[in-house]
C-alpha cells in the first residue's frame, strides 16, 4: 500500500476519460506488399466496427499509418484506433485474433527472427560446404509396419551418415 498526502499531489492524468487508442505495431516479412497488407488492416478494422458488440466501442476507423520501422526479421506497420476508454486492451486481443486469422487465410507472414550462417569463403571465393542432417523425430516414434531387419538396416545406415562417413574430416566422430 502506497499512501500519499493530498497536499503532495501535483498533476493528476487520466489517459482514458474521454477515449483510449488501440495502437498496433504489426511485423510483416519483407517479401510482403505493405500497401496490400494496409489494406488488409484497414478491412479488419472496419469489420470489428461493423460487428455489433465491438461497433459501439470503436470512436474512430482503424487506420494504417504506415511503416514505422524496418526491423531485422520485420517490416513493422503502425496502425492506430480510438476507442472508448478502458476498452482498448480487449479491442487490441480482438484485433490481433482476427489478424493472425485473416493472414494466415491470404497467406501473409507473420516472421519471427532468423538467422542466416554462411561458413565463410576461400581464398578463391568458393563457400566452403556445410553438412546438414534433419531428422524427424516424430517419424522414429510412429511404429512401423516394415519388417524388423529392414527398419534396423535403414537406421543403420542413417546411423553411419550422420557421424559423417566422409574421409575428408567434414564432422565425423572424430575416429579417421
Amino acid at each position: 500500500m502506497h499512501t500519499v498526502p493530498f497536499s503532495d499531489v501535483g498533476t493528476v492524468l487520466n489517459y482514458t476519460k474521454d477515449f483510449s487508442h488501440v495502437v498496433l505495431n504489426i511485423g510483416i516479412a519483407y517479401r510482403e506488399n505493405v500497401d496490400e497488407v494496409m489494406k488488409v488492416i484497414e478491412d479488419l478494422g472496419r469489420e470489428m466496427a461493423e460487428d455489433p458488440t465491438l461497433g459501439p466501442d470503436i470512436l474512430a476507423p482503424l487506420a494504417a499509418q504506415g511503416v514505422q520501422k524496418l526491423d531485422d526479421s520485420a517490416v513493422v506497420i503502425r496502425a492506430k484506433m480510438k476507442v472508448a476508454p478502458g476498452t482498448q486492451w480487449g479491442m487490441k486481443r480482438e484485433f490481433n485474433r482476427r489478424m493472425k486469422n485473416r493472414f494466415d487465410e491470404l497467406g501473409i507472414e507473420i516472421p519471427f527472427p532468423q538467422r542466416a550462417i554462411t561458413f565463410g569463403e576461400d581464398k578463391e571465393g568458393n563457400a566452403v560446404a556445410g553438412r546438414i542432417v534433419v531428422e524427424d523425430k516424430r517419424a522414429a516414434a510412429k511404429p512401423s509396419a516394415r519388417p524388423a531387419a529392414q527398419a534396423a538396416a535403414e537406421g543403420e545406415a542413417r546411423g553411419v551418415q550422420d557421424k559423417g562417413d566422409a574421409p575428408d574430416g567434414d564432422g565425423g566422430d572424430g575416429g579417421d
